[in-house]
């Protein structure tokens, strides 16, 4: 096997170790805020059952830890040190686990990477707050650290891990919100001990996509008739990989349209590491008159690779 093909194997190897789920050994903070408690209660009780993620998505995981010691370096290097990196918190009431990413002049300092769509459409802690995907958790996650760590702000710093851009979000204490994740843990706690899982979610299209569906949960829900249930492991995988890539081709379709446009009546030109080529086209429709369009081709330089 030659070098270049070790290293692949090893590194496939690697994230297919990454991919097999674990039972958690507390209320992981990072998690509490799951729109699904029974899902929570799932991963502290029978984690070794749920779905293992894609490769694409260990991926992305591997990247996200990856990238923190690069960002805290970035940090210091910017003038802002980070102290007490991914300290641990003691054990405490409700079984709440977690480690901060660090402290920055007495604030709680936490980072993420992201995609592109979510770098731009994250500005605010109220942004935060009302996200309706994986994002949202982010928020309840920082707000338990600050109450953990008794420190009422905090900041979150996004790093774009498609165009490399960094942003810092200051985020204030909501203590109702930390007290809601508490309240939870303290429910989860009573669940644990009496053996008995919160109730399913009232939403199916939550149920449809969770890891243990299926598996360790099997919520009473109607596909209507003839609906198959399909359980390939390669399908699963290629629909996840697929999901994953949903919002960079969205961006990507976004940012295409824009470039086009404010290239329009460029016949020949170079920008940077790119040639452009523009050329006038007729646009003809049966009901509408014959209109002038623009067709854009860009190509990279170099076979692609920045001059």
């Amino acid at each position: 096997m030659s070098l270049a093909a070790s290293i692949n194997a090893a590194y496939a190897d690697r994230l297919k170790r990454k991919a097999v789920s674990q039972p958690w050994a507390g209320w992981r903070a990072s998690g509490l805020a799951d729109e699904c408690e029974r899902r929570v209660y799932l991963w502290r009780t029978e984690g070794h059952q749920a779905a293992p993620v894609s490769e694409g998505l260990a991926a992305i995981f591997e990247a996200g830890t990856l990238m923190h010691p690069v960002l805290r370096r970035l940090m210091s290097e910017l003038g802002f040190e980070v102290l007490e990196a991914e300290r641990g918190f003691p054990a405490n009431d409700y079984g709440v686990t977690g480690s901060v990413d660090g402290m920055v002049n007495g604030k709680v300092f936490e980072c993420k990477t992201c995609n592109p769509a979510d770098f731009g459409r994250l500005n605010t802690a109220a942004d935060l707050k009302a996200s309706e995907r994986f994002t949202r958790k982010w928020y309840g996650q920082i707000q338990v650290y600050m109450l953990l760590a008794d420190k009422p702000e905090a900041v979150l710093v996004l790093w774009d891990k498609m165009g490399g851009r960094l942003k810092a979000i200051d985020v204030p204490q909501d203590l109702e919100e930390a007290q809601a994740l508490l309240d939870r843990a303290a429910r989860l706690n009573a669940a644990l001990a009496s053996k008995t899982p919160p109730d399913f979610h009232k939403d199916p299209s939550v149920c449809r996509k969770c890891p243990f569906f299926g598996r360790a949960c099997a919520p009473p829900l109607d596909y209507g008739p003839g609906a198959a249930i399909l359980t390939d492991d390669v399908l699963l995988s290629d629909l996840a990989r697929r999901q994953e890539l949903k919002d960079a081709a969205g961006e990507y379709e976004r940012l295409d349209k824009k470039v086009k446009e404010q290239l329009r009546g460029v016949e020949m030109g170079v920008a940077g590491d790119f040639l452009i080529e523009g050329r006038a086209t007729k646009r003809k429709a049966f009901t509408v008159p014959e209109s002038e369009g623009w067709t854009v081709r860009i190509k990279p330089l170099n076979n692609g690779e920045p001059g």
